[in-house]
């Protein structure tokens, strides 16, 4: 049976903006900790991020997301492009 989590629980029930929720899910006392991940640590990431549905936050909290944690700051112009670059530029962090 697959886990995901649904839209309602990341935006309904815990009624955390997405960085917040991440760093709540990986156990981070503040979001700045995301920053300073091992390679296991954003494998984990990755898999929290990928178990959240697109439409679960907005194009401006992808985006948002996107240029804190990997410091890309042009803004995609949908969600799904902001999350799947999301994903793909953490995994290129844990290849170097």
């Amino acid at each position: 049976m697959e886990n995901r989590i649904s839209s309602e629980t990341c935006q309904t029930s815990l009624h955390l903006p997405l960085l917040d929720y991440l760093a709540h899910r990986m156990d981070c006392t503040y979001i700045s900790n995301l920053r300073f991940l091992n390679k296991l640590e954003l494998r984990r990431l990755i898999k929290e991020i990928e178990e959240i549905p697109v439409g679960a936050y907005s194009l401006w909290e992808w985006n948002d997301a996107l240029c804190y944690l990997v410091h890309q700051n042009v803004p995609e112009k949908i969600a799904e492009s902001a999350r799947e670059k999301l994903i793909y530029l953490l995994k290129n962090m844990i290849r170097e």
